[in-house]
């Protein structure tokens, strides 16, 4: 944990296991003020069930956002991760259901619901998800294909085959708390987790990518330790650093790389098509920052620990430049 005495306020985009990692590691940073952005088009599990049945926005990257900031994550965890299995709710967790409730005694105000369970579990930042309007991802293909979906998307990837672009269906306005958030924030920070359907459906809101382009915060990427199928074996944290400085309109200025696999797991993932994220080490990138982050040999995730410790670092000397 760095030590600071300067509040710094930070803002982190992401989904899925990626984002709540990141939130997991700066938590217990009390000199970071903490937005968590999580992207909100999801259409598989029980949040996209959910957005079926009930018409809510998927509550699953929200709620593992809350978790993760909450101060006693363990037994939040414990708590709201809890399946619940009754005739009318199968398969759903008492977190998401207990979003959608919250929806409902706010007359869909989702901000508000959100904020009402992070001061439940007194959690220490804010979520603001990118929208609080649904929405459904929709992928362009090189041969004119377009999919819709979270899911297929990533389906197509794992067969081999990338998208083109990215766009929402309907196009949906950003979320006018995290715009302001952007506004203030003195850093900005990309987690890793899907690339195509996590990490930059972000930025699609409307107002997302223009305030992040008047901001002048800088931006940290954290590149994901493994690839997502044949369809990104081609790429390279490089490449996705391209594609998320056109997603953003800015430049990033520090990149967190894993530079250590475990051989033992390799084996099970390259059947998957997944192999460690390729970066030139010949470059001497200034922006570069290269660590051991990937500390469970069974799950290819980022160590929150290793990772928090990191980013915390990285944030301080950006914040606090030396003296020329």
């Amino acid at each position: 944990m760095v030590r600071s005495f300067k509040t710094v306020k930070v803002v982190c985009f992401g989904g899925g296991t990626g984002l709540p990692a990141l939130l997991s590691g700066l938590r217990e940073n009390k000199w970071l003020k903490i937005t968590a952005a999580p992207t909100v088009f999801d259409n598989g599990g029980s949040s996209g069930a959910l957005k079926d049945s009930h018409g809510i926005l998927p509550p699953g990257d929200v709620l593992r956002c809350l978790l993760s900031l909450s101060e006693d994550e363990a037994v939040a965890r414990k708590i709201l991760s809890a399946r619940i299995e009754i005739e009318s709710a199968p398969r759903h967790t008492a977190g998401n259901l207990l979003l959608l409730g919250l929806q409902m005694v706010f007359e869909n105000d989702y901000q508000l619901s959100i904020d009402s369970l992070g001061t439940a579990l007194h959690i220490h930042g804010r979520v603001c998800p990118v929208s609080c309007e649904k929405s459904t991802l929709v992928a362009n293909y090189h041969d004119g294909v377009t999919i819709k979906g979270e899911i297929q998307i990533d389906e197509k990837l794992r067969e081999g085959t990338a998208p083109k672009s990215l766009s929402l269906d309907p196009q949906v306005e950003g979320n006018e708390a995290l715009i302001l958030a952007i506004k203030k924030a003195d850093i900005l920070c990309i987690s890793s987790g899907s690339f195509f359907t996590s990490i930059l459906p972000c930025f699609l809101p409307k107002g997302i990518k223009e305030v992040i382009q008047e901001s002048p915060a800088p931006a940290i990427f954290i590149s994901n330790i493994l690839t997502e199928g044949m369809g990104m074996n081609h790429e390279s944290v490089e490449s996705m650093t391209r594609t998320v400085e056109e997603y953003i309109g800015k430049r990033v200025v520090r990149i967190v790389i894993n530079d250590k696999v475990h051989d033992d797991a390799m084996g099970r993932y390259a059947q998957e098509d997944k192999n460690p994220t390729k970066y030139d080490k010949e470059s001497n990138d200034p922006r570069f920052i290269t660590g051991e982050f990937w500390q469970d040999s069974e799950l290819a995730r980022h160590d929150s620990r290793l990772l928090g410790s990191a980013v915390s670092k990285l944030i301080h000397e950006l914040t606090n430049p030396s003296p020329r």
